[in-house]
């Protein structure tokens, strides 16, 4: 009994030329990613020591 049902689905899917399976929807496009600019990183100021005259340290 079986063997009758898929065989008659098949032959009337040949027939009609439409697939038994459910079709699949196409799956939307990805939205593509943002591009981000390259955004320069300012340089760090070089920091020069500026050396103070600091008193010796007196004995007492």
């Amino acid at each position: 009994m079986l063997v009758i049902v898929v065989l008659a689905a098949t032959s009337l899917a040949c027939v009609t030329n439409t697939p038994v399976a459910q079709v699949s929807t196409p799956r939307p496009t990805r939205t593509p990613l943002p591009t981000f600019t390259n955004t320069p990183i300012p340089p760090t100021p070089t920091i020069t020591p500026t050396f103070t005259d600091t008193p010796a340290p007196t004995s007492t």
